[in-house]
C-alpha cells in the first residue's frame, strides 16, 4: 500500500471497534460463527527466502464493522476457516490471499469481488493501490503503511494493528461503490482472476514472465523457456525464491549464449560459480534441446515484436476511450498469446468477458492491421 494520503470523511467514520484477536481453535470458531454476510479478506505474510510465503495475520471484517485478527502463528488448525466455505469475499489484489488460504485452510470462498479489479474497469487504472482507491473513490485516509515491517512479532505493536485493521475497514463501501460502476463484466473479471489464482501455475508458462524474453530470438526464447520451467520446479521443489536459484538476467545470458560446455557458460565473469556447479547438467542439456530446434531466428522476432507493439497501443487506446485498464484488457500473457495466434494465422478466440467486451473491437483492429501489410 503506499503511504499516508490527506484524510478525510471516510477516515472519521472509521470507528476502531475492539478486534477480535483469534489465538486458540475455540476463539476462531466461535468469532467465525458471529460473521455475518460478505466477509472483507486480507492476510500479511513474509515471502523472503522462500517459495511459499509464510502467512503471519488474517484479517476479516463483516458488513456490521465485527473485526477478527487471526494469529497465523498461533497454534490453530486453520481448517476452521471452512465455516466460511461459500460466502462471499471482497478483497483487494486477493490472488497471494486466496492462495494462502488454500494452502493453510482448504478454504473455498464463493464470490469474490476484487476492488483492485473493479476499479480497472472504471477508469482509475490497473493495479492501483487500495490507498490510492480509498483517498479517489471515498475521499478517505488509509493511514500509513506497515505492510513490510516484521509481521513475525508477537505481541504486535499498536500500529501494527491499527494497519491490519485499516486494509479491511474500507472494502465493503469501496466494494459497493465499484460494482455499481463497474457492471457486470467487471464482476465476473474477479471471478476469472480469483479462479485463476488458485490453479497451480504451469511452469512451462514461467518464462513469459521474464520481460527480456521479448528480445531473444526463436532459439533463444525455446532456451529460456526450458530454463525457466526448470528454475520454477527446482524453487517449489527446495521452497526458495525463483531469483535465489537463479536470476533472470542469468537465464536470459543462458538463453542467448546457449553454451556448450562448463567452460563456456562460465565464461561470462558474473555468471554464478554455484550455479555451475551444482546444475551445469541441466543446464547444457537445455540448452543442447534449443540449439537443435528447427526454428526461424530473426524474421519471425523482429515481426512478433511489431505486432506486440501494435496490441500494446490499441489496448492503451482503449483503455483512453472506455476506461478500462490496458493490463485487464490484455495481459501481457493474453497479449503474447494472440500474437502468437495472429502469426500463426489463427483465430483470436477470446473467453469470458473478453468475448464481448474485447474480442469484437480487438477483430477490427486486426482486420486494419492486415490491410496494411
Amino acid at each position: 500500500m503506499g503511504g499516508p494520503r490527506r484524510g478525510g470523511s471516510v477516515a472519521r467514520e472509521l470507528v476502531l471497534v475492539e478486534p477480535v484477536i483469534v489465538r486458540t481453535n475455540e476463539a476462531l470458531d466461535a468469532a467465525l460463527a458471529e460473521l455475518e454476510g460478505a466477509v472483507a479478506l486480507d492476510t500479511e505474510f513474509h515471502s523472503e527466502h522462500r517459495y511459499y510465503p509464510r502467512l503471519m495475520l488474517i484479517q476479516l471484517r463483516d458488513r456490521a464493522g465485527r473485526i477478527v485478527l487471526i494469529d497465523a502463528l498461533a497454534p490453530i488448525d486453520l481448517g476452521g476457516l471452512c465455516a466460511l466455505d461459500g460466502r462471499e469475499i471482497i478483497a483487494h489484489a486477493p490472488s497471494q490471499d486466496l492462495l494462502l488460504l488454500q494452502r493453510h485452510a482448504g478454504w473455498k470462498p464463493g464470490r469474490v469481488l476484487d476492488t483492485q479489479t473493479l476499479a480497472g474497469f472504471c477508469g482509475h487504472g490497473w493495479p492501483r493501490s487500495l490507498a490510492d482507491l480509498v483517498a479517489e473513490v471515498l475521499g478517505g485516509d488509509v493511514g500509513p503503511t506497515y505492510s513490510l515491517s516484521d509481521w513475525s512479532k508477537r505481541p504486535l505493536p499498536e500500529e501494527q494493528l491499527r494497519y491490519a485493521i485499516a486494509d479491511v475497514a474500507f472494502l465493503h463501501r469501496l466494494c459497493d461503490v465499484l460494482v455499481e460502476r463497474a457492471g457486470p463484466e467487471g464482476v465476473e473479471a474477479c471471478q476469472e482472476l480469483a479462479r485463476g489464482a488458485l490453479v497451480p501455475s504451469d511452469p512451462s508458462r514461467a518464462w513469459r514472465g521474464i520481460p527480456a524474453a521479448e528480445i531473444l530470438s526463436e532459439r533463444g526464447r525455446s532456451a529460456l523457456q526450458g530454463l525457466a520451467a526448470w528454475r520454477e520446479t527446482t524453487a517449489r521443489t527446495q521452497d526458495q525464491p525463483p531469483f535465489q536459484v537463479a536470476s533472470n538476467a542469468v537465464l536470459v545470458d543462458l538463453a542467448r549464449r546457449r553454451p556448450s560446455s562448463v567452460g563456456e557458460m562460465t565464461r561470462n565473469r558474473r555468471f554464478p560459480r554455484r550455479l555451475a556447479k551444482r546444475h551445469a547438467d541441466v543446464i547444457l542439456a537445455i540448452c543442447a534441446r534449443a540449439r537443435g530446434s528447427e526454428v526461424y531466428d530473426h524474421p519471425a522476432r523482429v515481426r512478433r515484436d511489431v505486432v506486440a507493439r501494435a496490441l500494446d497501443s490499441w489496448a492503451a487506446e482503449l483503455e483512453l476511450r472506455e476506461g478500462l485498464a490496458a493490463r485487464l484488457a490484455l495481459p501481457l500473457d493474453l497479449r503474447r498469446d494472440v500474437t502468437d495466434r495472429l502469426l500463426a494465422q489463427e483465430p483470436i478466440g477470446l473467453e469470458g468477458w473478453r468475448s464481448h467486451r474485447v474480442a469484437p473491437q480487438l477483430s477490427r483492429f486486426v482486420i486494419g492491421l492486415k490491410s496494411l501489410e
